[in-house]
């Protein structure tokens, strides 16, 4: 019998074939005997290769799919970082601590409001952000004057906002006043304003 016929014999002919008688017979013809071994060798290695391929191959993908995620991550990173350096641009300049409180005192002097008491800077900050807030008591000849500080100062070229303010009208001069037409009442004022710092 050869290899042809030897592998076209069904699984019932192979069970009940003298696997002795056989293994006698290929082992007197060494190169038959090679041949069987090839034969049986080929498909075992091919197997054995295939599945040590699969798993590099799979784990190549994994790789390649955790890099991807991290290239997406880096780009949305650099997209993020784009539209905050953007945005930073077009926020107001910070106003230096040291002209904080001239910048104040030039405004009030525009706007003909005394500054009566300065009390002391607080500064306060955080990672991203810090703010100093100063307290001022200030007279004002009358109520346009001081309204038209406070939107001075939030319109200012700097980041300064108005945090609060409690004001008190000095009515006594007009209460007594038999003139039909009074002059403007003052108003006396505590105001508090704060200038942001953005850490760029």
């Amino acid at each position: 019998m050869n290899l042809y016929e030897l592998s076209q014999l069904d699984f019932e002919t192979l069970k009940n074939m003298d696997w002795g008688k056989i293994l006698s017979n290929l082992l007197k013809r060494k190169d038959s005997l090679i041949m069987v071994l090839l034969i049986l060798a080929v498909p075992a290695s091919g197997v054995y290769i295939f599945s040590n391929r699969r798993k590099e191959a799979s784990a190549l993908m994994t790789q390649a799919a955790q890099l991807e995620k991290q290239i997406k991550a880096i780009e949305a990173m650099g997209a993020a970082e784009k539209e905050l350096n953007d945005f930073t641009k077009k926020l107001p300049a910070d106003l230096p601590d040291t002209q904080f409180l001239k910048t104040l005192n030039d405004l009030a002097r525009v706007h003909k409001i005394q500054i009566q008491t300065i009390y002391p800077v607080q500064t306060t900050a955080v990672e991203t952000y810090s703010l100093s807030s100063v307290e001022l008591d200030i007279y004002a000849p009358q109520y346009e004057r001081l309204w038209d500080f406070i939107n001075a100062i939030e319109n200012s070229e700097y980041l300064l906002r108005v945090e609060g303010w409690s004001a008190a009208m000095d009515t006594r001069s007009s209460l007594y006043s038999a003139d039909p037409n009074p002059p403007p009442t003052p108003i006396s004022s505590r105001i508090k304003i704060t200038s942001v710092h953005i850490k760029r």
